[in-house]
């Protein structure tokens, strides 16, 4: 006997209804939760204004710049409702930079001064404002004659310099003094009188050939005008232990003696007044040329 066959059953052709309300609904929930976040950047921004704010210590406002209700009256920050996951536990922490250590940096391995290191350097700082007080007011009573550029003082770590061009102190060729010379001369004196440092003169001339019956070369010329120099001095009451006279001729030029100009700038009285610090009176104390 044959088996009775069973008839197929008929598809549904509404069962993609299923699947398409779910695509709705998840893409439903999708909009509601990008609507839900983007109304609340505001909130999370200020949020993070105010933690920023505690974090560096301020008091932050609770109202907002642009949220109002229905009124038109400002919302506080306090009375609106922010979901949980937006919420900030605790302040943005804000790292500082730590504050500058100004003190100089002492370390084992620095070497730690004596006393006696100690009482020198003391000295030494002393000597050098002394140096620096004494060419100060060098410059104030030989101001007139600095202008006109037949004066230059300058300072350096072995002490001062003062550099006089010998045409206003000497006539050519001789080395007596001028009556003028004093103006110059007394006043430095007077700045030196009662201070202990040494004072070392060296004449200059230039490389113009001189052979009379005073002076046979400018060796001796040099050293005529550099001695007449210290007895100045020393009239005016300087010690002469503090003294010293050296004659350098025609050597060490500050300018060329090709030129009338020039041989006038290397004829010249330099006055150095040796710091005690120094070990030793320099041969020719080196400084900037003196525009004449």
């Amino acid at each position: 006997m044959a088996r009775k066959r069973i008839p197929d059953e008929t598809d549904d052709k509404d069962r993609w209804l299923i699947s398409y309300a779910d695509l709705m609904t998840t893409m439903f929930a999708f909009f509601v939760v990008l609507y839900a976040v983007s109304s609340v950047q505001d909130i999370k921004f200020r949020q993070m204004s105010n933690s920023l704010g505690n974090a560096l210590g301020n008091t932050p406002s609770l109202l907002t710049s642009n949220l109002v209700n229905d009124s038109g009256k400002p919302i506080l920050l306090e009375n609106i409702q922010i979901p949980s996951f937006l919420l900030v536990s605790d302040p943005i922490p804000v790292l500082m930079p730590p504050p500058l250590d100004l003190t100089p940096l002492i370390t084992a391995d620095t070497p730690k001064l004596s006393d006696e290191e100690q009482l020198q350097h003391q000295k030494l700082e002393q000597e050098k404002a002394q140096i620096k007080a004494i060419a100060n007011e060098l410059e104030q009573r030989l101001a007139p004659l600095v202008n006109q550029g037949k004066v230059h003082i300058s300072v350096s770590n072995w002490g001062i310099s003062i550099e006089i061009n010998a045409s206003i102190l000497f006539s050519a060729a001789e080395a007596k003094l001028n009556p003028d010379s004093l103006e110059i001369l007394q006043p430095i004196a007077e700045v030196l009188k009662d201070q202990p440092q040494s004072i070392h003169v060296a004449g200059y001339t230039d490389n113009k050939v001189i052979n009379n019956v005073y002076f046979p070369s400018n060796w001796e010329l040099s050293a005529a005008r550099a001695s007449s120099v210290v007895r100045l001095l020393i009239d005016a009451g300087i010690d002469t232990k503090r003294l010293a006279a050296v004659g350098y001729a025609e050597n060490q030029p500050i300018a060329t003696n090709a030129t009338a100009e020039g041989r006038m700038r290397n004829r010249r009285v330099q006055l150095s007044i040796m710091a005690k610090s120094a070990n030793e009176l320099p041969s020719a104390p080196k400084n900037e040329a003196t525009s004449q």
